[in-house]
C-alpha cells in the first residue's frame, strides 16, 4: 500500500504560473488565470473558442445557506450553474468581458 504524499514545500501558484493582474486584460489566458479573475476580482469571463459569443461566466455570491457558485449566462439571457469541461480547463483562450 502506498503512503500518503508529504507536502515538502508550499508555493504560491498565482505568482509562479499566472500573469500579473494588470496583464489579464491585455492577453488571453489559461483557466487558472481566469479563475483568479473570476473569484477575487469578480470579473465576467468568456472563451474565444465558444461558439456563442454572447455567453460568459461569472461568480454568484454566497447567500444564506447557498454557497458561492459559478454560473453561465447565454445569449438568451438565461443563467444556469456551470461546470467546466476538460476543454475549458485546458484552453488558453480565456478573456475578461465587460
Amino acid at each position: 500500500m502506498e503512503e500518503n504524499p508529504t507536502i515538502l514545500e508550499t508555493i504560491n501558484l498565482s505568482e509562479k504560473y499566472c500573469a500579473p493582474r494588470d496583464e489579464l486584460l491585455d492577453h488571453e489566458g489559461c483557466f487558472s488565470e481566469a479563475l483568479v479573475a473570476l473569484r477575487e476580482e469578480r470579473k465576467k469571463l468568456s472563451r474565444k473558442g465558444w461558439i456563442d459569443k454572447k455567453m460568459y461566466i461569472f461568480c454568484l455570491e454566497a447567500i444564506s445557506s447557498f454557497p458561492e457558485e459559478i454560473v453561465i449566462r447565454d445569449s438568451n439571457g438565461d443563467v444556469t450553474t456551470w461546470s467546466p469541461s476538460q476543454a475549458d480547463l485546458l484552453s488558453q483562450d480565456w478573456g475578461i468581458v465587460e
